[in-house]
């Protein structure tokens, strides 16, 4: 899912090879981005908006789609040789990155729609696929993680690997900055249970937190890093001394996804899980305010918040909810 305040609209991917484009204000369905001519040929796994409003999608079909902003017109954009994994668009530049199951990162031109660089580093790069990466404020630097547990931080001006941040025994599963008000630190999480804290200038590993349980999604706010796992369990990690300060307790099931936003009496922490229920924190106290039945069938493994109320979920059984987080 990909939000975009500007229109007011958000896109959802689906397994059925289709996209879908909503307005979050008034529920409404706008757009269905598929066609027997044009689109993808198997399950829509990444979605992004590119600076121009144009939406930019990736398939398990190893396809790129770049979306006409009014039809259901798409240009294919060619190069990986295995699912697209991620896809993130600059908010100023007519730049996309990709990662794939290929073991490569690319850099695109969106306008253009040609390939600039292919990310790639045989001897010391990515041995297996390439799950995510971390763009930070569309710098020069990205930071990818891989199914090999390593992460990798490229130039994607020169196409060259910098360096790598290699203590992760299991794959990388969820990347994350926190800005801490000096130099930003590069967080990485993975199916070891380790959530690695690294400088992002000089690539050391500053802290290793054990968190006990495969970790699926981190998300910072001001006060520590939030930390979903397998094992039902919310963990608030605090900065300070990279110790493990809140458990929060309520899922049922595995916590699929982590978001957190800025409130009148603290940060909210919202987590979705396995048995599609989303449930909502006070970052300060560790207790739950409230749940949402957000997936009848399966897990609710999509959300975002958009303030001042917003909030979207979407899961397994094809739906999507939009509610107001404050009533």
């Amino acid at each position: 899912m990909a939000v975009d305040t500007q229109s007011q609209t958000f896109v959802t991917a689906s397994q059925d090879h289709s996209l879908k484009v909503f307005n979050y204000s008034t529920s409404k369905l706008q757009r269905t981005l598929y066609t027997s001519r044009y689109g993808h040929q198997e399950w829509v796994t990444t979605v992004d908006y590119a600076s121009n409003g144009q939406i930019v999608s990736g398939g398990m079909d190893s396809k790129i789609c770049v979306w006409d902003a009014v039809s259901a017109r798409c240009q294919d954009l060619h190069g990986h040789r295995g699912s697209i994994s991620k896809i993130k668009c600059s908010e100023s530049q007519s730049v996309m990155i990709s990662s794939s199951y290929d073991k490569t990162l690319k850099v695109w031109d969106v306008d253009r729609c040609t390939l600039v660089h292919t990310l790639k580093n045989t001897k010391y790069g990515h041995q297996k696929a390439v799950h995510s990466f971390l763009w930070p404020h569309d710098s020069a630097l990205v930071v990818s993680g891989g199914r090999d547990g390593l992460g990798c931080v490229w130039d994607i001006n020169s196409a060259k690997m910098v360096s790598t941040l290699d203590e992760h025994s299991a794959p990388l599963t969820s990347m994350q900055l926190f800005e801490d008000g000096s130099s930003p630190l590069i967080i990485t999480g993975g199916m070891d249970g380790y959530v690695c804290v690294w400088d992002s200038r000089s690539s050391q590993l500053v802290e290793k937190v054990d968190v006990i349980a495969s970790v699926n999604d981190i998300a910072a706010f001001s006060n520590g890093l939030v930390v979903g796992g397998t094992d039902k369990l919310l963990r608030v990690i605090d900065p300070r001394t990279w110790s493990i300060r809140l458990q929060l307790k309520g899922h049922k099931d595995v916590v699929y996804q982590v978001k957190t936003v800025p409130d009148s009496q603290g940060d909210l922490i919202f987590s979705s899980g396995g048995n599609g229920w989303v449930l909502v924190h006070d970052s300060n106290t560790g207790k739950c305010l409230y749940g949402v039945g957000a997936c009848e069938n399966g897990a609710c493994n999509c959300i975002e918040v958009v303030p001042p109320k917003h909030f979207i979920a979407a899961g397994d059984d094809g739906k999507v909810i939009i509610f107001d987080y404050h009533t």
